[in-house]
């Protein structure tokens, strides 16, 4: 007969395993189908090795179309090759760049499916559980079921890939190796400046100066090594970078945040959100600006003087701030493992309730649930006094949002509890670069 323990570990296993079938089925299988986002760092970075305008959409399709890229081309690609990643990027999409793009879609596809995998268990080990355990098996399977990691394979984002440099930066922290750190952090902000720039921002506001410097010189490298092979080609890369960034922001444009933009429903950040109750682009983010920031300085002076618990509290409000004040689609919720691997930490302790809460606010996003439902909305599925009122513009379709707001209200009425003194645990002021994240808080 088995024991408690044994069942609880066949069915995380069960969990963990239907999980990952989910994952191969939603996001591999049809990203074979798909990974356009993939085209555009594939096209821009073979363009750039040849030296041509990697900024360039005629450029970016002829070289899409000579590498074997025909079928997505003819399929309608070609008003998606605007290019506006940041010149930082270009060199990391080289190695799926040297070979045609069938193999690249094939390569991108196993490495966005590895570094989910990564990213899954690699907060197990953050939290110090043995990775064979029930419960690092059910984090696994909560992570893998998330809606942003099918989204960000189904459309070859890089999303997963900052992630897990983001998660390899806290693991590398946690050892104690605080310079090699800094240094994941900065290539996670090169590979995606949205998901990374927020946690620079956090080393140089706790003062970590050694991997604060680290994490600026990877994209300011990099930067420099992709902008002087452009000068050399004399390819006109600024004006055409500018260009595409103001079409793709443009009132109506796929990047803008306004009910102009029929595809806005992908977005998850505050102005999305604000836009349904303002039409003023320039007070929308003033608001933002003003709310995040706001948010930001009381949890600086909740955590003010003596930091009273581990870091993990800090990076997950980093998170959730971060995603609500940049632009951000769905896909780059998957920084969310980071506030789950918080709530984790905090379950079984007096702490448990907020991280309950935090759970199941990021439960919300295992389904693309705002773009279900303006789904159901074009294709008239259900009745238009449903769908015509201001609780199905302002908070159906905005959902996501919502749920990045709570869990910031939540995560700041932790750190408020904390402060009163629930769990103290006295930091080592004296090594400003030692690690940020105690080992021995890690583990719940």
């Amino acid at each position: 007969m088995l024991n408690r323990g044994r069942l609880l570990r066949l069915l995380a296993l069960g969990f963990f395993l239907v999980a990952v079938g989910y994952l191969m089925w939603r996001g591999v299988w049809r990203g074979t189908a798909d990974s356009s986002d993939l085209a555009v760092g594939f096209s821009a970075a073979r363009a750039w090795l040849q030296g041509h305008n990697p900024y360039d959409a005629l450029v970016l399709n002829n070289d899409f179309l000579a590498a074997g890229g025909a079928g997505v081309a003819d399929g309608g690609l070609d008003p998606r090759l605007l290019n506006v990643f940041f010149p930082a990027t270009l060199p990391i999409y080289v190695p799926v760049a040297l070979v045609t793009w069938p193999v690249a879609r094939a390569l991108g596809l196993l490495i966005n499916f590895g570094g989910s995998m990564f990213v899954a268990f690699g907060v197990s080990s953050l939290l110090g559980w043995r990775l064979t355990s029930s419960k690092a098996l059910a984090l696994a399977a909560f992570v893998l079921v998330l809606g942003p990691v099918e989204d960000t394979i189904v459309q070859g984002q890089i999303s997963i890939v900052a992630v897990a440099a983001v998660v390899a930066a806290m693991l590398l922290e946690r050892s104690g190796r605080a310079v090699a750190s800094g240094v994941m952090y900065g290539l996670a902000t090169a590979i995606k400046i949205q998901i990374g720039l927020p946690f620079i921002a956090y080393l140089f506001w706790r003062r970590r100066w050694g991997p604060a410097l680290a994490s600026c010189l990877v994209p300011l490298a990099l930067t420099a090594l992709s902008v002087v092979r452009m000068q050399v080609a004399a390819a006109p890369w600024s004006s055409s970078w500018l260009a595409n960034l103001s079409w793709l922001s443009r009132p109506g444009g796929l990047n803008d945040p306004s009910t102009q933009n029929p595809s806005r429903y992908y977005l998850i950040d505050l102005p999305y959100l604000l836009h349904t109750f303002m039409s003023n682009g320039a007070l929308v983010q003033l608001v933002t600006l003003g709310a995040v920031g706001a948010a930001a300085l009381a949890f600086m002076w909740l955590r003010r003087g003596r930091d009273a618990h581990p870091d993990l509290l800090a990076l997950a409000v980093v998170t959730v701030l971060g995603l609500l004040v940049g632009y951000h689609r769905g896909y780059d919720a998957v920084l969310l493992v980071i506030p789950i691997t918080w709530a984790c930490s905090v379950i079984g302790t007096p702490r448990w309730r907020p991280g309950v809460v935090v759970l199941v606010l990021c439960a919300d996003f295992m389904l693309g649930f705002q773009v279900l439902a303006s789904g159901l909305q074009e294709t008239g599925a259900l009745p238009s006094s449903l769908t015509g009122g201001a609780f199905w513009r302002s908070v159906v379709l905005t959902q996501h949002v919502w749920a990045l707001v709570l869990m910031a209200i939540v995560l700041l009425v932790a750190a408020a509890g904390d402060r009163q003194g629930v769990s103290r645990i006295e930091p080592d002021d004296s090594h400003p670069d030692s690690p940020i994240i105690p080992t021995s808080d890690w583990t719940p």
